[in-house]
């Protein structure tokens, strides 16, 4: 995961809205905005540093860039449980495509498949938490 994708998933996680992140660490909602999409980085290890303590991870994580960030950033977030579903979800999606019988098309309509459920399920709980605050 980029630091973007990082600061996006931990903050949605924490239920924080990028006004809300931007307040706790002293910047706008432009800049956390920027972070997310990956336009900018951060220029000083401080911003890092509020960051990482805004969303209760260690500095070096989201500095850091490793083959094992989604699981970290789903334990960050979810905790020991959610950690453990993602690592099998992960090994379960490499285990089809190492495993040679599905074609490397077949594993790229999966992939977008559970994409676009995800993407899917997500919109439906946001327009569910909108409908239960009104």
């Amino acid at each position: 995961m980029t630091f973007g994708e990082k600061v996006k998933h931990l903050r949605k996680a924490m239920h924080l809205s990028q006004d809300e992140l931007g307040e706790m660490v002293g910047i706008t909602r432009k800049s956390i905005r920027q972070y997310e999409m990956g336009e900018t980085l951060p220029k000083c290890d401080k911003r890092y540093e509020d960051l990482a303590t805004a969303l209760g991870v260690p500095t070096d994580f989201l500095k850091n860039e490793k083959d094992d960030d989604f699981v970290m950033a789903t334990r960050y977030a979810h905790g020991e449980s959610g950690m453990i579903e993602a690592e099998k979800l992960v090994e379960q999606i490499a285990g089809l495509y190492a495993g040679g019988r599905i074609s490397d098309g077949d594993t790229a309509n999966i992939i977008l498949a559970l994409q676009k459920a995800y993407w899917e399920i997500k919109e439906e709980k946001d327009k569910n938490k909108t409908s239960d605050e009104e």
